[in-house]
């Protein structure tokens, strides 16, 4: 930062971070646990810039990343949820507050449930898909089906990946072409049934 008239900051000021910008721009300061006084203590760092990089700039860039990421988690949080966590933790034996974080229901370790529950039906469109690529797909076409649809790998990295094995990698179109003879066995299939 040449001066603070020239640049303008993206980042606001926050020193509740573990780390930040001073507000001046000359200081990046961490804070860390020092184990011999036991208490958090605030590291200031005088950022010299060279010619090469204004470091100033990559660490503001860096602060206004942590900004946007805190806003999008606060945007995103439950307002009345914390509210009733803050009323609860102020007083948490007094009145008929319960601790909300026991009226979120978790099913995986009551007893019943793992004993009787039933299976979620399985879709039927699925299933016929599964069956197509089961009874009518070469083993080559399964391949480049699970990889393509079931693991999002894309075409190209499952060209580079055959090339890789064979010594030759297939071309974009080689590899379209495959993946519509898939799809236009699938669709057979659908148009029949």
């Amino acid at each position: 930062m040449k001066s603070n008239k020239e640049t303008k900051r993206k980042s606001h000021y926050n020193e509740n971070r573990d780390s930040y910008l001073s507000i001046d721009g000359k200081y990046y300061c961490y804070k860390f646990w020092d184990t011999d006084t036991k208490r958090i203590k605030t590291e200031r760092i005088e950022i010299k810039n060279d010619s090469s990089v204004d470091w100033t700039v990559v660490l503001d860039d860096l602060d206004h990343a942590a900004d946007l990421n805190d806003r999008y988690a606060n945007e995103a949080r439950d307002k009345v949820f914390d509210a009733k966590l803050a009323q609860y933790e102020a007083n948490p034996y007094e009145g008929d507050e319960k601790n909300p974080w026991e009226d979120i229901g978790d099913n995986r370790n009551n007893p019943v449930e793992i004993l009787f529950s039933e299976a979620k039906p399985e879709n039927e469109k699925a299933a016929l898909v599964r069956k197509v690529v089961d009874e009518k797909l070469t083993n080559n076409q399964k391949n480049l089906y699970y990889d393509h649809f079931g693991m999002n790998k894309k075409l190209v990295e499952i060209a580079r990946e055959e090339g890789e094995q064979t010594g030759k990698a297939p071309s974009n179109s080689a590899m379209n072409n495959r993946k519509n003879k898939i799809l236009q066995k699938i669709s057979k299939f659908f148009e029949e049934k």
